[in-house]
């Protein structure tokens, strides 16, 4: 459906946003898959040995992305992409890929330079 027949459906009251929100937990698009394991990959602290992380232990189920813990994970990041304000798959994964350049040049630099950095930072 395109964003406007959603729009449309939702001013005449027949679904609401949150149906939508939970449709999209339920059925995520494979680039929101991909992101979500991105944003699992990179944010995780669980053991990730012997299946140590619920996540990873899930991977063989058929309905994985309904699992528990793909369910946290894709709610965890559709939070983050609310709290930033991202709106759409796409716009997160360039969010990140640019994050992660900036993070990689960053460590790129002398401990003096990070410490410059560090102080022209905390500069209003």
């Amino acid at each position: 459906m395109t964003e406007e027949i959603l729009k449309e459906l939702i001013k005449l009251g027949k679904i609401t946003e949150e149906d939508i929100l939970v449709a999209r937990k339920r059925n995520p698009t494979n680039e929101m898959k991909r992101i979500v394991d991105l944003i699992h990959g990179v944010f995780c602290t669980a053991e990730h040995v012997a299946h140590g992380c619920g996540y990873y232990f899930e991977e063989n189920e058929p309905s994985v992305w309904q699992m528990t813990e793909h369910q946290v994970w894709i709610e965890l990041t559709m939070s983050l992409m609310q709290e930033l304000n991202i709106g759409s798959e796409r716009e997160m994964l360039d969010c990140y890929r640019a994050a992660r350049r900036v993070k990689e040049e960053i460590e790129s630099l002398t401990p003096q330079a990070q410490d410059l950095l560090q102080r022209l930072l905390k500069i209003p």
